[in-house]
């Protein structure tokens, strides 16, 4: 499924486009491309800091997609640890 949505979102690597960046991110991620998938949850985040609620659901997309897959712990923290400044 990831492949069938990567050409719609490929060209959201800014950050830009909110919806679009974060399902990016969550293509990396469903190919386990674990240090892309950092890179682009980051540039949403530093793009949109004020949409905490939104930042939100997509960090618990993340988690539900890393325990999916089974990323070991370093990989799983990695992605979600980029999420923790928004709980400040």
């Amino acid at each position: 499924m990831a492949t069938n949505v990567l050409p719609l979102v490929k060209n959201a690597t800014d950050g830009g486009n909110l919806w679009a960046s974060c399902t990016l991110g969550e293509v990396y991620l469903l190919q386990r491309a674990i240090d892309p998938t950092a890179a682009q949850y980051q540039q949403v985040i530093d793009k949109h800091p004020a949409k905490v609620g939104d930042l939100a659901g997509t960090r618990q997309q993340a988690k539900r997609i890393c325990a999916a897959h089974k990323l070991s712990e370093e990989d799983t923290k990695k992605v979600l640890t980029l999420f923790e400044l928004l709980d400040g």
